[in-house]
């Protein structure tokens, strides 16, 4: 019997300052039939992650700059506790992949980030999750 608490559609963590990335971000992921979490930073991104990870995330993208804790510290937050792929989105993202160590980045996009390639890497993301 299916667990009730799990959503019958995959989520998404959003994490971004702006609320006109949060919310173009969150259009992409429903068109892909993904919910989105939003949150504006990265304390409040990890505390939905913790309470929804396990409730069929599949992914969280962030960007690097973030009020008080960067994208690169929640992404090492979030792989500390689960193997979900975190995308970053950042006008310094070649930096902050370089201080992350290596492969905690699923993907990595410059700021205004290319929409299509955005979406490849979620659809690659939702190919694989259907395939488990």
């Amino acid at each position: 019997m299916p667990d009730a608490s799990v959503p019958s559609v995959p989520s998404i963590l959003i994490v971004d300052g702006s609320s006109d990335a949060r919310w173009l971000l969150a259009d992409l992921a429903l068109n892909l039939g993904i919910f989105p979490y939003c949150a504006s930073t990265a304390e409040k991104g990890f505390r939905i992650f913790l309470e929804h990870r396990k409730k069929g995330m599949i992914a969280v993208l962030t960007d690097g700059h973030l009020e008080r804790c960067s994208g690169l510290e929640l992404a090492l937050g979030v792989r500390a506790v689960s193997p979900l792929p975190v995308l970053l989105i950042s006008s310094d993202a070649r930096f902050f992949v370089q201080e992350a160590p290596p492969g905690l980045f699923f993907r990595s996009f410059l700021k205004p980030c290319k929409m299509p390639a955005l979406q490849a890497a979620l659809e690659e993301i939702l190919t694989a999750r259907r395939g488990h």
